[in-house]
């Protein structure tokens, strides 16, 4: 997914993107969020309402992964690019404490990247 540029203010994005949301494929719940600069780290619990919507998990049942958006300003307007753990973001600044929450989209190479991370800080 490319990058979506549609707020005014870097507050205004980062209130939307923790909101808790339903669409007609899925409910989203966010359990968890944390912010490193311009990256917002989140735990999303997601339901999905029918097959195919969320690989590996069948209507109804619940995963929960580790969502990572990048966020930067263009034309005055802020955006974000979304990933998830399984891309394997070359990103690792993910809280520590959201690794054993995430159920789903698991990237242990990533999340060794984390580990590595945080001993060196």
């Amino acid at each position: 997914m490319g990058w979506l540029f549609s707020h005014p203010t870097r507050d205004a994005l980062i209130s939307e993107l923790t909101a808790n949301g339903e669409t007609d494929n899925c409910t989203r719940t966010v359990i968890d969020h944390h912010l490193v600069d311009n990256v917002l780290w989140q735990i999303v619990m997601l339901v999905p309402k029918r097959d195919g919507v969320v690989r590996g998990v069948a209507a109804g049942e619940t995963c929960t992964l580790i969502g990572c958006d990048l966020l930067d300003v263009h034309g005055g307007r802020w955006g974000h690019k979304s990933l998830d753990e399984s891309s394997g973001p070359f990103y690792w600044s993910c809280p520590l404490h959201f690794l054993p929450r995430a159920t789903h989209g698991i990237n242990l190479e990533w999340r060794e990247g984390v580990r590595r991370y945080h001993a060196a800080r």
